[in-house]
């Protein structure tokens, strides 16, 4: 791996030593933001902590080079980017570590990546099925497990009791709480979304029941999966709303982002880290860090263990190991045992595991996955071993043949040639002279419930247990044969064919559940084991057979219920389809929680107007119309105070590009007939799309500050740096009319309009 020397001496740009090591080097922590693509630090923000960016990015970034740090942002520690770009006042006190800054070469320069080893990224392993919302102001404790959406509306709480959870996405209104009352792993599929004022963290004593000691930021962890193509495309894989008033936006947590960009909206305080591809902390932030991860490549651990042989009889053992990298393991022999010997080492090589492409159940083929999903196979990393010990001379004692005690060390490896400790497996610890006796004499077969939907088919796995010797690896153990009791169920649904287990010794099979359409209670049906305990080559002596009930619960599906509009859901919210689709209460029934509102067309794939890179649609324009900043509501030569456009959407207001020159905060806003909606681009870069809003045509015009401050009418602030601007306003589908007038203005940053935009800012 890498390690980073700070340099000394007079140099005119600080920078670090990257020095590729034969032994590994140190581990790193300390490290508050992490991306992998770039960063964008805005102005008047405080990090405590190293701020990197691990590589040189290979496409579009947040700002200038792949780390900006804007005015008066101050870095308490080491600010490390193969191109870094700083403005007016901005500092890291441990130094600037790169190939460049502000446009001159770093010296030394910066080898690349940072680090060799990112922490690895853990994913879903569970069917998700269950949606989970809290209403306005409502209450919710909920225990680890696996769920689908989870939305919280507007000053709700929701408190996660601990343990490792498996969603597919998380929103939360304005205001909301989501509190944690112990150690928690939240593994995602989809995204993240949080509005204004909200608190993701530790749940103090007495709001989350059972807190004992509320957890550290560092052992609270989110693992987002979703993606956004671009650093700029809406909605964000994560956001994080910030302040509307005196109540600040709180994260403290640990948050992976690997796919997307993660979004702290203004006057949010961050506990924890910002690990992801693309990082965005906007104006007037604070971040502390409390790490849950080091960097760099971990050594692989060796699993001791002690064993016994059966006499004089050889003993296959089974080695273990563990790597921090989740790579492949090999195995080897450290220290030789001293009385008996040992045969090769051989890789145990997993079988491949499938897992639904969207519910996430498990599979073969992709027959074994709900109508439109596929079957993802995956290679499991190979985490033991096979050796077999022969024991050297075992002396009969009282007639039993006693083999000495005996041991051998032996490590593994990681694909990086990382070696462990040496792992010690003892061998007939005294006494330890047979193995010991196995409990269980006769066969078992194990009772379960299982729950299901609705009109969804479930694949249930059945279990038994034997007696085993030795290792329980096959050799001489009792293999099982499972059947379906007849007549025994199920009586509201049927059984598809029963698949015996592969594994050595059979323990399982597997059979599918088809419930009769409609139906939802409890159904269920027997199924027995059989097993040749004593080698009679039949199962019909005591023992040797054993009935268990499978219990199924079929969980009935409300009719879907339109959701409950709550008036925060498109007044503040950053990222337009998320905030009108999650923020509000979700009724009943397996409604998507992204659902705009149930009276408007499905919204396709570019119903936001397009994405960063495209050109904007067609017109004539009479621009340019230049804007002075701070002028308020700016009018233009042909409808003042207003812009206007004629044309089915998209089509670009005739009235612009409108221009000015610095660091600015433009907002627009509709009037007269709600529904408009706006994509806005300055030099022909897009900056973001207002939010998306129900359409009213009986509406009137009510003036620029009445519509912007109505969340009925689509409106939307956007930030933009120094250097000069043209933006042009570009009326956007599905719901946007064929004529109408909108609204302007551009402010200074550090104006009280740019500074209280009640979330509405999409910061850029």
């Amino acid at each position: 791996m890498k390690w980073r020397l700070p340099v000394t001496g007079p140099l005119a740009v600080a920078g670090l030593i990257a020095v590729t090591l034969i032994a590994p080097g140190p581990l790193v922590a300390g490290e508050a933001i992490v991306a992998t693509n770039s960063a964008w630090l805005k102005q008047d923000s405080t990090i405590t902590g190293d701020v990197v960016v691990n590589d040189a990015a290979t496409g579009p970034t947040l700002a200038g080079g792949e780390l900006q740090i804007d005015r008066n942002t101050a870095i308490v520690g080491a600010a490390t980017a193969d191109s870094i770009v700083t403005r007016q006042g901005a500092s890291a006190a441990d130094g600037f570590f790169c190939n460049e800054l502000d446009g001159v070469p770093c010296d030394p320069p910066l080898d690349l990546p940072v680090f060799d080893f990112l922490p690895p990224f853990e994913t879903t392993t569970r069917e998700l099925l269950e949606d989970v919302s809290v209403g306005v102001g409502g209450f919710l404790s909920l225990d680890e497990d696996a769920y689908r959406d989870i939305a919280v509306a507007r000053n709700g709480t929701l408190c996660f009791t601990g343990g490792v959870y498996d969603v597919r996405s998380i929103t939360g209104g304005r205001g909301s709480r989501l509190l944690f009352a112990a150690p928690t792993v939240v593994r995602m599929d989809g995204k993240i979304f949080l509005g204004a004022e909200t608190i993701l963290g530790p749940g103090p004593a007495g709001v989350c029941a059972g807190t004992s000691g509320a957890p550290s930021a560092a052992e609270v962890v989110l693992y987002v999966a979703g993606a956004n193509a671009d650093p700029f495309e809406s909605p964000r894989a994560a956001f994080f709303g910030g302040a509307s008033g005196a109540q600040r936006g709180v994260v403290s947590a640990n948050l992976y982002v690997p796919n997307g960009t993660t979004e702290f909206a203004q006057q949010t305080d961050l506990t924890g880290l910002a690990l992801g591809r693309d990082v965005l902390l906007n104006r007037k932030s604070t971040v502390v860090e409390d790490s849950a991860f080091l960097f760099g490549n971990q050594p692989p651990v060796a699993d001791p263990q002690d064993v016994a042989t059966d006499e004089d009889h050889p003993l296959t053992i089974i080695l273990t190991g563990s790597d921090p990298e989740g790579g492949d393991l090999a195995f080897s022999i450290d220290t030789p045992p001293g009385e008996g010997t040992l045969g090769p080492v051989t890789p145990v090589i997993p079988d491949p595991v499938g897992h639904c492409s969207a519910s996430y159940g498990i599979c073969d083929v992709d027959g074994d996955c709900p109508l439109g999903e596929t079957c993802v196979l995956g290679q499991p990393a190979v985490d033991s071993a096979t050796v077999v010990y022969t024991p050297g001379p075992c002396p009969v004692v009282d007639g039993v043949k006693v083999c000495p005690e005996d041991n051998f060390l032996f490590r593994v490896t990681d694909p990086e040639g990382l070696a462990s400790e040496p792992a010690l497996v003892g061998i007939n610890a005294p006494g330890d002279t047979n193995p010991p006796p196995d409990p269980l004499e006769v066969v078992v077969a194990h009772p379960s419930t299982f729950e299901i939907v609705q009109d969804t088919v479930g694949s249930f796995i059945l279990n038994g247990s034997a007696p085993c010797t030795g290792e329980c690896d096959g050799v001489d153990d009792v293999e099982l044969t499972f059947s379906i009791v007849a007549g025994s169920g199920p009586s509201a649904g049927v059984l598809g064919p029963l698949t015996q287990g592969s594994e050595v010794p059979q323990r399982t099979a597997r059979v599918d559940y088809t419930p009769n359409a409609g139906f939802a209670g409890t159904d269920g049906f027997d199924f027995q084991v059989a097993g040749d305990l004593n080698g009679d080559l039949d199962t019909d002596d005591p023992g040797e057979t054993s009935t268990a009930t499978v219990t199924i619960e079929v969980e009935a599906v409300a009719p879907p219920q339109p959701p409950v509009a709550d008036p925060v859901v498109a007044t503040t919210e950053m990222d337009t389809e998320v905030s009108i689709g999650l923020s509000g209460a979700p009724g009943t029934g397996p409604l998507p929680l992204t659902l705009p509102f149930a009276a408007l067309p499905a919204a396709a794939s570019g119903a936001n107007g397009g994405r960063a890179g495209e050109r904007a649609a067609a017109g004539t324009r009479a621009g340019p119309t230049p804007i002075v900043i701070g002028a308020g509501w700016t009018a233009t030569t042909a409808v003042p105070p207003a812009f206007f456009w004629i044309g089915t959407p998209p089509v670009l207001s005739p009235d612009g590009p409108f221009t000015f020159d610095g660091e600015a905060c433009v907002s627009v806003t509709d009037d007269f007939l709600k529904g408009d909606q706006f994509r806005l681009l300055d030099n022909g870069q897009e900056l973001g799309t207002t939010p998306l809003v129900p359409v009213d045509a009986s509406s009137l015009p009510v003036g620029p500050d009445a519509a912007y401050a109505d969340p009925t009418y689509s409106s939307g602030t956007f930030e933009v740096g120094e250097g000069s601007h043209a933006i042009d306003v570009e009326i956007v589908p599905p719901n946007s009319f064929s004529s109408g007038q909108g609204y302007i203005r551009v402010d200074p940053l550090d104006s009280a309009f740019c500074s209280d935009t009640c979330g509405l800012t999409f910061s850029i």
